[in-house]
């Protein structure tokens, strides 16, 4: 970064930088296993340009549909997302595709929708959607006679990309809290299926195991 940036501003832009690659790929660790990238860079704010922050990175040009090889991702001050896709050659920098107004929430969907990769190994699009690392995966006997082995996965699916499933607000704003490594705690959603079964799944707070159980083998 430029050194006409105060510590305060810089720190700043690392923390939003953060926060963007959470948003899009689950973190950085998961973008690098995917794209193969390792250079990132944080932007910080542009008040004439109405964003107060960024994350900029470059990644293998056969890896992207639109052949970009750079995305950057601004935070704009309205509280939206703008993602612009490049190509970077020794001759500079060619601006391909842009995309405004993209909510924090959608911003995964987004660049998969517009940069999806040509080349799509089956971990590819899993890596980048686990939230939360499961550890050793157990069935008790009542959720093994309870539910399919196809239903439990799915559920185990849903727990690691940080879909709750029928929890209250209050334990969703917990369980995401959670997802935060200096707040390691126990994770606990809960489906409920149309029939009336009830699985609960639970991460320990070292991340050691992940079980599926019925509520009253609580």
């Amino acid at each position: 970064m430029s050194n006409k940036y105060t510590p305060e501003q810089e720190a700043q832009a690392q923390k939003i930088a953060l926060q963007i690659a959470e948003e899009l790929a689950g973190g950085l660790q998961n973008i690098i296993v995917c794209t193969g990238c390792k250079n990132f860079l944080a932007l910080t704010a542009e008040s004439e340009k109405k964003y107060i922050g960024g994350l900029v990175f470059r990644y293998p040009r056969r890896f992207a549909s639109n052949h970009s090889n750079e995305v950057r991702i601004f935070a704009m001050e309205d509280g939206t997302r703008k993602l612009e896709w490049g190509y970077v050659s020794k001759k500079g920098y060619l601006p391909l595709e842009t995309e405004e107004g993209v909510a924090p929430e959608k911003l995964e969907e987004v660049w998969w929708e517009h940069t999806a990769c040509t080349v799509r190994p089956p971990w590819f699009v899993e890596a980048c959607r686990i939230k939360l690392k499961l550890g050793r995966t157990v069935v008790t006997p009542g959720a093994n006679e309870a539910f399919t082995h196809e239903e439990i996965a799915k559920c185990m699916k849903r727990h690691s990309y940080g879909d709750w499933g029928d929890c209250c607000d209050e334990d969703k704003k917990t369980n995401d809290s959670a997802l935060n490594p200096k707040n390691p705690c126990r994770v606990i959603s809960v489906y409920k299926f149309e029939d009336g079964r009830v699985l609960w799944v639970i991460t320990e707070w070292d991340r050691s195991a992940t079980t599926a159980l019925l509520p009253d083998e609580y």
